[in-house]
């Protein structure tokens, strides 16, 4: 259905083009907590220090994705607390 949906797409001069959103949370080791005990502002998608200070990890992840081949365009924080994409 979706090759389909893509050759119609082509036939038009349209190209079909898709990605995906990776979403996560950093937990402490044993899940039981969020990562970084400092992210509890109530509107943390606000708070770049929380982004700040998980850096390195983050940026491990963005580069790994990076050699998959996934293009990004941004990387931000969300609420809630402890959440990025």
């Amino acid at each position: 259905m979706l090759a389909r949906q893509v050759q119609r797409a082509a036939e038009l001069g349209y190209v079909v083009r898709t990605g995906v959103e990776c979403e996560f949370c950093l937990l402490s080791r044993d899940g039981s907590a969020i990562g970084d005990a400092f992210d509890n502002q109530g509107k943390p998608c606000y708070d770049q220090l929380a982004l700040m200070r998980c850096y390195e990890l983050i940026a491990k992840i963005c580069d790994s994705m990076h050699a998959l081949g996934w293009a990004r365009t941004k990387m931000i924080t969300r609420t809630p607390t402890g959440s990025s994409r």
